[in-house]
């Protein structure tokens, strides 16, 4: 734990491989100090079925699942640094977002 989920249009595959992104996060995340290394799982998923407002043409966004615990200001610093790695890696993606997604430590298993 934590689990890196990327979720992005097709029309970014090409972008997603070409820049880093999935081990730019995964090492953002590493590096925030709050999970053990070698914890860390980061995967990325393409869609092409989608339906975005008329503005934009591609989106990613990304959930990065973790056990309870944390504290908000944890979380958020996580949220920041997330969201600033990704935007700096694909800066042209319409519409990028994130979710910390905090799971119970009582009903997870691996």
């Amino acid at each position: 734990m934590p689990h890196i989920i990327i979720e992005y249009s097709d029309n970014l595959k090409k972008d997603i491989k070409d820049s880093g992104i999935t081990e730019k996060l995964h090492k953002a995340v590493t590096e925030s100090g709050l999970f053990s290394p070698d914890a860390v799982k980061a995967r990325a998923i393409g869609y092409s079925d989608y339906v975005l407002p008329e503005s934009a043409k591609s989106f990613i966004h990304i959930t990065v699942s973790i056990l309870e615990g944390k504290s908000t200001g944890q979380k958020a610093s996580l949220s920041n640094s997330v969201f600033d790695t990704a935007r700096k890696a694909i800066a042209s993606c319409d519409k990028l977002s994130v979710d910390i997604h905090e799971m119970e430590t009582e009903s997870y298993r691996k």
